[in-house]
């Protein structure tokens, strides 16, 4: 019975020595975790600050590219795999509209969806844009967001207007043309204007002699005299038209220009049976232009409106101004026939006319003339018919220069 207790205190010593030794055990294993953790702790805040301040170089390098993005004067966007814009800088917002971002860019800028046609990048191909009825010229690239990508993925498209680079190129090679005709012009009515005096000087001797005796051959002669004049005239215009206007701007009270034109064309109308209507411009204001040679452009358009109206004394010209921004817009309609639409382009040519009696060089000049006042001038076949030429002035040169 002894023995039997004996036995179970050593059992218990035993067990209890075990017991000590893996609590130890685990206390090493607490402390080793504790150290383990403070290691990853020390780790832990010593990533958080790499985050931290790689996070900060990252913000710092978006606000500069932010800042060249804004800085640059063409259109950029960023545009995704489903061709809508994320991104777009100012400069884009100012030329395609401030909400476009979160539009589809082939209804945005129909006109450039050429650019996804290729699988790869596409650089300076130019396009025309009409961007609410204004006409404007672009040179545009889509290049890939990422190398390995094509620009059916992600892209980033730039768009650069040269529509001021192309008219000055259009002006540019407009004088130089100029130039070359007008010596040639020079030259020719040198030619012409000497033999021209001449057949009209020896056909007024010949009319001054027959008038007493041959009447019928006296108007024969006539018809020579008028017929040089004609020519003479001919020759007059295409100088004229040839040389580098010049421009005498002054401040003008715009409406009574307009109003001396129509009581200048008053009788031509009234004998083609034409009533010619003018609305109340007097909004127009002062315009700083030159009067003499803006009465000529109106004189010559509101012409040739009468000219075109049907002849049943059913003929109608009516005559509109508005005034748009720092512009003043002139229209003159007609109720004729209208211009065929495969003319319309070539309206301003030298030398073509649809007139049977005409030599084409009235409407070049007038339109040498606008746009020597920084102005526009186009012509337009409206869906009621007959023809309307638009005329777009600046009320003041400086004010075009400054937009």
């Amino acid at each position: 019975m002894a023995e039997h207790k004996t036995d179970t205190r050593g059992d218990l010593v035993q067990a209890f020595s075990k017991f000590e030794e893996h609590c130890e055990q685990l206390e090493n294993v607490h402390q080793e975790l504790r150290r383990q953790l403070k290691e990853a702790h020390v780790e832990l805040d010593r990533k958080n600050r790499e985050l931290s301040q790689r996070i900060s170089e990252i913000e710092v390098v978006r606000q500069r590219l932010s800042t060249v993005l804004e800085s640059i004067t063409n259109a950029v966007m960023l545009v995704d795999s489903k061709g809508v814009i994320d991104l777009a800088n100012n400069a884009a917002k100012k030329f395609f509209g401030a909400d476009i971002e979160g539009q589809h860019f082939s209804e945005m800028a129909p006109e450039l969806t050429p650019l996804f046609e290729q699988h790869k990048g596409v650089y300076d191909k130019e396009f025309s844009l009409d961007r609410n009825g204004d006409k404007r010229v672009v040179i545009a690239s889509a290049i890939p967001a990422a190398p390995e990508e094509g620009i059916s993925e992600s892209c980033v498209i730039a768009v650069k207007d040269i529509t001021a680079y192309r008219q000055l190129q259009e002006k540019v090679a407009r004088k130089e043309r100029m130039a070359a005709l007008g010596n040639v012009a020079a030259n020719v009515a040198h030619e012409i204007r000497n033999p021209l005096g001449a057949v009209e000087g020896f056909a007024l001797f010949l009319q001054r002699d027959l008038e007493s005796n041959d009447p019928d051959k006296a108007r024969l002669a006539n018809k020579i005299v008028q017929g040089t004049r004609e020519l003479n005239e001919v020759v007059t215009n295409l100088l004229q038209y040839t040389r580098e206007p010049t421009y005498n701007f002054q401040k003008v009270d715009f409406f009574p220009l307009l109003q001396e034109v129509v009581s200048m064309l008053e009788p031509k109308a009234e004998q083609a049976g034409v009533d010619i209507n003018l609305d109340d411009g007097s909004e127009a204001g002062e315009c700083q232009l030159d009067p003499v040679q803006v009465k000529q452009v109106f004189s010559n358009i509101v012409a040739n409106a009468i000219d075109a109206c049907p002849n049943q004394d059913s003929g109608e010209v009516n005559i509109y101004t508005a005034v748009n921004n720092a512009k003043v817009e002139i229209s003159v309609s007609d109720n004729g026939n209208g211009i065929p639409e495969n003319m319309k382009s070539r309206i301003f040519e030298p030398f073509f006319t649809m007139k049977d009696d005409g030599i084409g060089l009235g409407l070049p000049m007038c339109k040498r003339i606008v746009e020597g006042h920084n102005g526009t001038v186009q012509v337009e076949t409206p869906p009621e018919g007959g023809t309307r030429m638009r005329v777009a002035l600046p009320r003041s040169v400086e004010d075009e220069n400054s937009e």
